[in-house]
């Protein structure tokens, strides 16, 4: 396996050279032969559920069990029905209501934001704003009034649930 950042380039785990080529949420839309040759070519609905054969990372570059659930570090998602198996273990806010159904993936936002770790959406290009809950780029997590969920630090007044 080999990739740049946290996109998939290349894989040759069964000995043969395969290409990852992927859209703006990471999910693998074409893989191709070390000729550039494309032998699949991946499709998935707005949550990732497999419209046809994908590769072992598909939706938003990630990997997939024989039972279709998609490992996402701290919890397992099912694209099939667009949320996570196990709830979040943080508490959502009460003026941030996508934050308040713990099992919902990305705020049911899954053409605009992913979501690598099971516990916090990225956006994949810009910024999101759904009032006191935002989005920034790629690379920093969501920011909710504040609150960078990486230092575990809530605002004034807030508590969390473990």
């Amino acid at each position: 396996m080999y990739g740049y950042g946290q996109e998939l380039i290349l894989d040759e785990t069964l000995g043969i050279p395969t290409y990852y080529q992927q859209d703006g949420l990471g999910s693998t839309v074409l893989t191709t032969a070390a000729t550039g040759t494309p032998t699949t070519a991946p499709a998935y609905d707005v949550y990732g559920k497999a419209r046809t054969l994908t590769p072992t990372f598909g939706y938003a570059g990630e990997q997939a069990d024989s039972t279709g659930t998609v490992y996402l570090r701290a919890r397992q998602y099912d694209p099939e029905l667009g949320r996570f198996q196990t709830m979040d273990p943080l508490r959502g806010l009460p003026e941030s209501t996508p934050t308040l159904n713990r099992f919902t993936y990305v705020a049911n936002l899954p053409t605009q934001l992913v979501d690598p770790t099971g516990n916090f959406g990225f956006s994949t290009g810009g910024k999101i704003d759904l009032g006191h809950l935002s989005f920034s780029a790629k690379t920093k997590w969501f920011d909710i009034n504040g609150w960078n969920p990486l230092d575990w630090k809530l605002p004034q007044g807030r508590s969390q649930s473990r």
